[in-house]
């Protein structure tokens, strides 16, 4: 019974062997990259709450106050509830906060960002308009990352990066 187990055993590793030897097939360097928000969305993740999750503390959206129950005498007729609504001024779209504020901040791009996190932040910046990786490259560079630069990353390395991301949505377009 041991022999089996063994055989078994040993079977089972070699079938590991070949699938982890097998390669990723790597689109071209000069293909085009951006964020698929219905991969996102089908994976359950929510693309409005991974932005607002960039914005960086300047820019979050204040806590909810916890609720209280309501009472009758807390009631109000629909068409005051509704002018309520109405008169407050909007917080703003979190994709214009981020490409127009947040993203231009110190702090948006570190050093320290996981590489991924950098490339899915340089794609949101952008407005998600496709980029090739030598474009992404280029933005990196301007926070400090790149050849060169104290975080030596290529272009190679961007690809196989890209190529294997099961996190942030990021896919070969067009």
């Amino acid at each position: 019974m041991k022999a089996r187990t063994v055989k078994a055993t040993v079977a089972k590793n070699a079938g590991r062997k070949e699938e982890a030897s097998e390669k990723t097939e790597l689109a071209p360097l000069e293909a085009q990259y951006a964020i698929d928000i219905d991969w996102l969305e089908g994976k359950g993740r929510s693309f409005t709450s991974m932005v607002i999750g960039r914005l960086g503390p300047n820019y979050q959206p204040p806590p909810e106050a916890p609720k209280k129950p309501e009472t009758k005498a807390d009631k109000k007729p629909a068409s005051k509830q509704l002018a309520k609504k109405t008169t407050k001024p909007s917080k703003g779209d979190p994709w214009d906060l981020l490409v127009n504020k947040a993203s231009k901040e110190d702090g948006y791009i570190t050093l320290e960002t996981p590489l991924l996190e950098a490339v899915f932040r340089v794609l949101l910046a952008n407005r998600n308009q496709p980029m090739s990786l030598t474009h992404v490259m280029e933005a990196l560079a301007k926070w400090g990352i790149g050849p060169g630069n104290a975080r030596n990353v290529n272009k190679e390395l961007l690809q196989l990066l890209v190529s294997k991301d099961q996190f942030y949505g990021i896919r070969v377009v067009g």
